[in-house]
């Protein structure tokens, strides 16, 4: 398992490390890396280099190519640095989607004979 919405952050499991090494073996930028992971590049160059917090992972082989996800670069829209229109645009987005499936649901099964 990869790195998802409300893990803890201050330790990576075994199997995200082995995945972090397997991804710079195979020729991933560090950052593109540190992004999927949400951890800095920092943490990924400990980790690759076996030093400092990446001494946790001695025992921990890279991952082979077929377990790794695609690579990068990653996108991901750190919603604190949009702006407020950006925001109520991704909020339309999302109303718009929730409506349109509605309507859909009731033209296919109406509530009312």
């Amino acid at each position: 398992m990869l790195w998802e919405e409300g893990m803890a952050r201050s330790r990576l499991t075994d199997e995200q490390a082995a995945a972090i090494k397997g991804m710079v073996k195979r020729g991933d930028r560090q950052h593109d890396v540190a992004v999927l992971f949400g951890v800095n590049q920092a943490r990924v160059n400990e980790i690759v280099h076996r030093k400092g917090y990446g001494k946790h992972y001695l025992h921990v082989s890279p991952a082979p190519e077929e377990q790794l996800p695609r690579p990068g670069p990653y996108v991901v829209v750190a919603q604190s640095y949009l702006s407020d229109t950006e925001k109520r645009a991704l909020v339309y987005e999302e109303v718009v989607s929730a409506l349109s499936e509605l309507l859909e649901r009731y033209r296919s099964k109406p509530l009312i004979s």
